[in-house]
């Protein structure tokens, strides 16, 4: 879904976020054990009383065991989908030496955690604004949950190599979001690596094969969104809503949908990034000598 000039989606900036929005966050943050909330709370942050009054209302359907098992179930689906059906090669030779495989490998699992918890948490928020979510059925809150990983993102103005700007650029583009990818910011802290991954990505990214698996992981987390503790009433039937101008409304609606289909594929993206930096899924039908692993 492109944003058309005159209607671009605005990301709020911490600098200039409302101390009650940046407390909102900071709960999405530590009840879920996430190191960022994302784009998508930056979006909906332009909107600070729906953001607080929806987290008031679903925080008791996610901060639970229940959307905890969905999310790892959903992680899990990712990964197989990219390991069984794209080609992922060998990309651990392309972290610089002086640089640690280990810190990226640390820092993809940081996503490819958050992500999965994220797509699941806007398909949730989707179904409630469409009418009443989840079964009804409790689930206790977990004993304890993880503390938010520090995660060191870099402004994407920081980069010097032109050749990270250009990727990230292309990364823009591909996905028509008018935002960088913050995990895509991330993975500049490795720039051989960003720049090859893409180079490997981006045809499968534009496959009928990716957008196939793309479709099955909506599918699995619409799916599995219904199966979180509830009833989570409509959210447009909150008084809230009912007096917010109809033009906010459908923004909101159409946040949540663009970020529904973003973070499907991101979820994707990443499992891709997470299976290259462990070694690939081609690398045991190219490890003899007549065939050798390159990245173009």
């Amino acid at each position: 879904m492109a944003w058309k000039r005159g209607n671009r989606l605005r990301l709020v900036q911490q600098a200039g976020m409302d101390s009650r929005v940046a407390q909102v966050l900071e709960d999405i943050q530590h009840s879920l054990g996430l190191a960022t909330v994302g784009s998508m709370y930056g979006a909906l942050a332009a909107y600070p009383e729906f953001l607080a009054t929806s987290w008031r209302a679903i925080k008791p359907s996610v901060h639970t065991v229940k959307f905890l098992d969905c999310a790892g179930r959903l992680r899990a689906g990712a990964f197989t989908r990219v390991h069984s059906y794209l080609g992922v090669p060998d990309l651990r030779g392309c972290v610089n030496p002086s640089t640690s495989l280990d810190d990226l490998g640390s820092v993809i699992d940081i996503f490819h955690q958050t992500d999965s918890i994220l797509l699941i948490l806007c398909a949730f928020q989707l179904q409630a604004l469409d009418g009443p979510a989840g079964t009804g059925a409790p689930s206790p809150a977990p004993q304890s949950v993880p503390t938010p990983p520090s995660l060191k993102l870099d402004s994407p103005e920081q980069f010097v190599s032109p050749l990270v700007k250009r990727t990230l650029s292309d990364i823009r583009r591909t996905f028509q979001a008018p935002f960088d990818s913050v995990e895509c910011v991330a993975f500049g802290r490795w720039p051989e690596f960003l720049v090859a991954y893409w180079r490997s990505l981006r045809p499968a990214v534009t496959s009928p094969l990716f957008h196939h698996c793309q479709r099955g992981i909506r599918e699995d987390a619409w799916q599995l969104a219904r199966e979180l503790p509830g009833p989570v009433e409509e959210l447009t039937s909150t008084q809230l809503l009912e007096t917010m101008p109809e033009e906010d409304v459908a923004s909101i609606v159409r946040i949540a949908e663009f970020f529904f289909d973003h973070l499907s594929a991101l979820v994707l993206c990443v499992a891709f990034a997470k299976i290259a930096a462990e070694g690939g899924t081609r690398r045991l039908r190219e490890s003899s000598p007549a065939s050798v692993s390159r990245v173009a």
